[in-house]
């Protein structure tokens, strides 16, 4: 979507959202030129729209577990007071989320005020569906929420070249996510499979083979996206924190990890040599410490992944990454990261809007270490070669 410009945006258009230092930014960088893709970036997806398509009898029986809402809010709330953290969230000013939106909502936040911000693409990501595999109903709810919610979003967003969005797979029965895959993964706008982290099988394992060999023939990366949340009946979460700041710290790296490690050594890119995979919102950081611990145990211990060919940071060294949260907080020290992986070719900007700690494009594009190249890479070029987004 194009737009005239005769100056600085801020100057003759109050962005909503607080995201007019944002706009500055874009415009003294120079970013309206560049292809900037936005491969996270969320939005409150709107359940009592979505959820008519769900069968009636299945609907009503909804209705009456959940007298007084949303059910997926029901969720929220539940999880929420479990790690105590319902009114210690920040927030950002003119920003309500989280909030239910409609479609109009939706398209004037991604299709009009992103450009404002230089972002030419987003990829949407569902914010609360991910936790489904929390909840203690049979799978076929998550599987008609999914199918519901995937639904919405290529009648309503498909036609905007500025929107692409994931599917959202159903994990507590993965015959039911393939299938699913199968018949919407060829529509316009899809882009992705997302895999929740919040799940208690582990992401290498054989369950999730018919998920694994459905996206790989629709030629859609898997996504799996970092939460901040503990819990579930085994204790395959991580620990018992009172505050979203301990939460929030350790949790995404950890939850991105245990899938990371799961898909190495239980062999997955060896069993499907063609699937790519993208993590998200994990952060840069870890990315290096895991591959030298990972490689590290498996040169003493190969006999336990006898499906490797290589060391693990080399499988690693094939996968992408989401950039948000960029640490920056020693920033001298940062350089030495990118150093150790891939990270000009690995690396998928991200912006994580509208939580409480996006980052601009311009947290990237001020890296003084990175060429000019690098940072188009990083801030569109390899999201257009992973998710296969023209220009």
């Amino acid at each position: 979507m194009s737009r005239e410009r005769d100056g600085p945006l801020s100057r003759y258009r109050h962005v909503l959202g607080g995201l007019d230092p944002a706009v500055e930014q874009a415009e003294s960088r120079g970013l309206h030129e560049m292809f900037i893709v936005d491969c996270d970036c969320h939005v409150q997806e709107p359940y009592n729209i979505f959820v008519q398509t769900i069968p009636k009898s299945y609907r009503e029986s909804l209705a009456k577990a959940y007298p007084e809402g949303d059910p997926l809010f029901a969720i929220q709330k539940s999880l929420d007071q479990k790690v105590q953290i319902a009114d210690q969230r920040i927030k950002r000013p003119e920003v309500s989320f989280p909030k239910q939106q409609n479609a109009e909502e939706i398209i004037d936040e991604f299709a009009r005020r992103m450009a404002d911000l230089g972002i030419k693409r987003s990829l949407i990501i569902p914010n609360m569906i991910v936790r489904l595999p929390l909840d203690p109903r049979p799978p076929r709810f998550e599987a008609e929420v999914a199918r519901a919610y995937i639904n919405f979003m290529i009648e309503n967003f498909s036609e905007y070249p500025e929107i692409k969005f994931v599917v959202y797979v159903p994990v507590k029965d993965p015959t039911k996510g393939a299938e699913l895959i199968d018949d919407i993964g060829s529509e316009k706008g899809v882009a992705g499979a997302l895999l929740s982290a919040l799940t208690p099988t582990r992401a290498g394992s054989d369950a999730w083979n018919p998920i694994y060999e459905a996206a790989q023939q629709k030629d859609l990366p898997i996504c799996i996206h970092g939460d901040a949340l503990q819990g579930g009946e085994k204790g395959w979460l991580f620990g018992d924190f009172d505050s979203l700041l301990s939460l929030h710290a350790l949790t995404f790296p950890l939850t991105v990890s245990r899938h990371i490690t799961s898909i190495v050594f239980d062999g997955v890119p060896e069993r499907f040599p063609n699937l790519r995979f993208v993590f998200m919102e994990g952060g840069v950081t870890f990315i290096p410490a895991l591959m030298q611990r990972l490689d590290d145990d498996y040169i003493k211990r190969r006999s336990e992944a006898p499906l490797l060919r290589k060391l693990p940071s080399e499988y690693m060294n094939e996968f992408y990454y989401t950039t948000q949260p960029l640490e920056s907080a020693h920033k001298s020290a940062l350089k030495s990261f990118f150093d150790l992986f891939r990270a000009e070719d690995r690396l998928l900007y991200s912006s994580d809007y509208p939580h409480w700690d996006f980052d601009a494009p311009s947290v990237v594009y001020d890296l003084p270490f990175l060429s000019q190249e690098a940072k188009r890479k990083i801030l569109g070029e390899n999201a257009a070669k992973v998710f296969k987004i023209s220009n």
